[in-house]
């Protein structure tokens, strides 16, 4: 996930994926962690410029393109996991929910999981 992207994780969080890994036994392999507002824009042009879907419309900011303006990832409380690291699905979304994460989202690709904190 690289060095913001781990460095930047909240504390809690980032004890909840160690936890997690240490109970699925096995690495796993992180598309993303902490983002940066640069970086968030970023893959909202991206999206836009591939032709994405516009997403949700936010008074004031305009078309997210699904990439939220208030995201998770941008407090270090959320992840992106790679779902060829993940044998069983239904029990790696348990094994999250026991150590510690409160949400997900499944994508074709990877699965999204947050702590939500408050900070």
């Amino acid at each position: 996930i690289g060095k913001i992207g781990w460095n930047g994780l909240h504390p809690y969080t980032r004890g909840c994926l160690i936890r997690l890994q240490e109970e699925v036994g096995h690495k796993l392999i992180i598309n993303s962690g902490k983002r940066t507002e640069q970086y968030q824009a970023t893959l909202r042009e991206e999206y836009k410029r591939q032709g994405k879907s516009r997403g949700t419309f936010v008074e004031g900011k305009g078309w997210n393109y699904g990439v939220a303006f208030n995201s998770w990832h941008l407090s270090g409380q959320a992840l992106d996991i790679r779902w060829e690291t993940i044998p069983n699905r239904q029990k790696f979304i348990d094994a999250a929910y026991r150590n510690g994460f409160v949400w997900h989202k499944i994508y074709t690709n990877f699965i999204h999981i947050e702590t939500r904190m408050k900070t």
